[in-house]
């Protein structure tokens, strides 16, 4: 998949938002990184497509940086509701332009309608914002806003599709090579403490104590056992669950990951294994979310999903309790969205809608119809502003039909 939090990432490419999804993602394979931003207006046209890979263009990155020896302030454990329903992809609709609100609304108003009714639905919002009260809010109603953080850090990638090589060399932990040793130490530093910068960030006062939660966008493919960027990603959660306590963390993955040490459908060709990652992420976070995004089930047959479950029970057992599969609601894994289109016409629920309501309805039906993925506790969405208000009701209504 395309690395569903990168929405956060890339607040200097808005404009070029729409071309840069057209040409870089591909659903069929779900390892690589898009570029997209839907959340900052103020750019407008001066917004470019130019990669830099020294720039981490991630918000979480341009939060305050917490003062030295500076520690998570102490709270109570908060809850993840029992049945888990999650959209990611929120943003302060209201306040930003048509353009920014994503291109698949006429309007921003309409785009935050749109997130009013997901709001009604949905436990676990994650995405952007700078609205305390919003915040408080979800707390008075016992649901969950988890700010989406992105796992990019100043040279992460030579191209824009293109990973630094060493993440993929081999990490001899019995004889590491220094090199090594001083990339990981300082590149899993900069990740924790990106990670935990929303756990300080108060809103100016209006949000003591900082949010609840944190979504890092993804362990992937990369991450396989014995590299360079396998240890890297264990090491940046160690550090980040040190330094934060209690908080909540909630992990995206490839479906690479949960097919460890197999092929399941198209998924980890290879046969790659990540017992390292899984361990990590069972041992340091608190939600796990493999993405599985289908564009069709003769690509990806609706088995797949118990497959993976089956597979992730054998691996890592531990981690069931804590899982919930995420799906693919945007253009860009819909063959046929249901609302509109900038030039078109297409009135929701008229006639291209009903494949994608049917596809949506038979990935839930699957999941509960498992008898291995019938134990995860929820589901999750990627992502709203890549959505449409034709598609959205039909999401919701199969959410709470499948995972009331």
């Amino acid at each position: 998949m395309r690395s569903p939090s990168s929405f956060l990432r890339h607040a200097t490419w808005l404009a070029a938002a729409a071309a840069l999804v057209a040409a870089c993602v591909d659903p069929a394979d779900p390892s690589d990184d898009d570029l997209i931003d839907p959340g900052n207006d103020a750019l407008g046209a001066a917004a470019s497509a130019v990669f830099d890979p020294s720039v981490d263009n991630d918000p979480c990155a341009t939060m305050s940086i917490p003062a030295a020896g500076a520690v998570v302030a102490s709270r109570p454990l908060v809850a993840f509701p029992t049945q888990i329903r999650l959209m990611d992809g929120y943003n302060d609709y209201r306040s930003l332009t048509s353009r920014s609100a994503g291109e698949h609304w006429p309007t921003a108003t309409a785009a935050a309608d749109s997130m009013d009714s997901v709001l009604d639905t949905m436990n676990v919002i994650a995405g952007r914002t700078n609205d305390a009260a919003f915040v408080k809010r979800l707390r008075t109603e016992r649901k969950i806003f988890a700010v989406h953080c992105t796992d990019y850090f100043p040279g992460r990638k030579i191209t824009k599709d293109q990973e630094d090589p060493i993440l993929a060399q081999a990490y001899d932990a019995l004889n590491p090579n220094p090199e090594h040793v001083t990339y990981i130490d300082a590149k899993s530093d900069y990740l924790a403490d990106k990670w935990s910068r929303p756990f300080f960030n108060d809103l100016g006062g209006a949000l003591p104590g900082g949010f609840d939660a944190v979504l890092i966008d993804e362990a992937n493919t990369e991450d396989r056992d014995g590299t360079v960027s396998s240890r890297l990603l264990v090491q940046s959660l160690r550090k980040l669950r040190a330094r934060i306590g209690n908080r909540r963390v909630i992990v995206y993955s490839t479906a690479a990951l949960p097919a460890s040490g197999t092929t399941v459908g198209p998924f980890n060709p290879s046969a790659y294994t990540f017992r390292s990652a899984l361990s990590a992420i069972d041992t340091f976070a608190d939600l796990y979310i493999p993405e599985v995004y289908v564009r069709s089930f003769a690509a990806v047959p609706a088995a797949t999903f118990d497959a993976l479950a089956k597979n992730l029970e054998l691996r890592r057992p531990t981690l069931m309790s804590k899982t919930v599969f995420g799906l693919g609601i945007g253009w860009s894994y819909l063959r046929y969205p249901c609302g509109y289109r900038v030039g078109d016409t297409v009135a929701p629920g008229t006639p291209l809608c009903a494949e994608a309501r049917t596809l949506l309805r038979g990935q839930m039906a699957a999941i509960r119809a498992g008898v291995h993925s019938r134990a995860f506790g929820g589901i999750a969405f990627y992502t709203f502003y890549q959505a449409d208000a034709g598609t959205i009701p039909v999401v919701e209504a199969a959410a709470n039909e499948y995972f009331p």
